[in-house]
């Protein structure tokens, strides 16, 4: 009787860390470094996209000790080299392209010695826009009278996004997280004056660091 009721006393003291533990909600937070790849990366009249930098915010849901889903917003900028362009505008003259918008998908964790490694693929459903300076906006404005800086936005598309990494325990509830991942969709514009519509590839790998807190 005496044993029974030590190891009852025992799993009452363990179940609030048990309870925490077993939360399957959590949140991450990402920084990430985005290489171009592809059409994206490729320079075109002298102007290039170079290495950009941006974050993401997700929720994740862990279904399965191995399966879990996931969904949040990822905003992510690139400045561009624009050669010759630059030295006729001056050095105040500048292009930033900006990939942002919303992802979703699943996550398959493997326990790897105190921690676990983890491959992950989803949708994206992002637009781009090109954001310039003023500087670059008169010079458009007086090359083409015409311009519209609304067409510098593209409509909302789908795409995907594969990635692999690893989660390191930094307490019972926080995570470190590092891993790449591969991001692909094609942003279309349209031209307001032809309402022509013309549409891009846009591609990159980014490397990413973050948290995780489990709820």
């Amino acid at each position: 009787m005496r044993t029974l009721l030590m190891l009852s006393a025992a799993l009452l003291l363990a179940a609030p860390a048990v309870a925490a533990q077993a939360s399957p909600f959590s949140l991450e937070v990402r920084g990430r470094a985005a290489f171009p790849t592809g059409d994206f990366g490729e320079e075109e009249d002298g102007i290039g996209v170079e290495t950009g930098w941006g974050g993401s915010l997700e929720g994740h849901f862990q279904a399965t000790p191995l399966l879990g889903v996931y969904a949040g917003y990822s905003h992510t900028r690139f400045p561009t080299d624009l050669g010759e362009l630059e030295e006729l505008l001056g050095d105040d003259a500048s292009v930033d392209i900006t990939d942002a918008g919303f992802d979703a998908g699943a996550r398959i964790t493997l326990p790897l010695l105190n921690g676990g490694a983890f491959v992950r693929g989803g949708v994206v459903y992002h637009r781009a826009s090109v954001d310039l300076s003023e500087e670059l906006l008169e010079f458009f404005e007086a090359l083409e009278p015409a311009f519209d800086e609304d067409d510098l936005e593209s409509d909302w598309s789908l795409g995907y996004q594969l990635g692999a990494g690893a989660l390191v325990p930094l307490g019972q509830r926080l995570s470190a997280s590092v891993g790449a991942a591969y991001t692909r969709y094609e942003p279309e514009y349209e031209d307001s004056s032809t309402t022509e519509v013309s549409s891009e590839d846009l591609s990159y790998v980014s490397v990413e660091v973050g948290l995780q807190i489990r709820l």
